[in-house]
């Protein structure tokens, strides 16, 4: 279902979990769970804080809307849900630091390029501008 932006602007209509007006979005769910208790959550897709576990106060982890989960007596299925999410966030990290080195590596490569320039103040601008981006990678 769509909130109406007109309702929502005249603030009739918010989430039931943060509060906030979520605006012309489309309201799904997502499966969060507690790998300790076997439970299952579901919150709106936009929530964007921590879901403590209603049993062990431990914080949830989020499995979007598609992932099914498993009945709470079938532990190896837990265990396999648990791996997978564990492979998951690994290949993610993996793929985020992949990225970061490639950005490194470009920027160094513009850089190199506008050294080997004439100088000019537009050039050292630019390379002054490239070596603080350089630095936030």
């Amino acid at each position: 279902a769509r909130i109406g932006t007109d309702a929502a602007a005249d603030g009739d209509l918010a989430c039931w979990v943060c509060g906030q007006n979520h605006a012309a979005i489309v309201m799904a769910s997502s499966s969060w769970v507690c790998f300790e208790c076997r439970i299952a959550v579901r919150r709106p897709t936009q929530h964007t804080g921590e879901v403590p576990c209603a049993a062990c106060g431990a914080m949830c982890v989020s499995l979007g809307y598609k992932t099914p989960i498993p009945s709470k007596q079938d532990l190896r299925a837990w265990r396999e849900l648990q791996q997978a999410e564990t492979e998951k966030k690994q290949r993610q990290a993996a793929a985020a630091q992949r990225a970061r080195v490639r950005q490194r590596h470009a920027l160094e490569q513009e850089i190199s390029r506008l050294e080997a320039m004439p100088k000019n103040a537009g050039r050292a601008s630019a390379i002054r501008t490239l070596r603080r981006r350089l630095g936030d990678v």
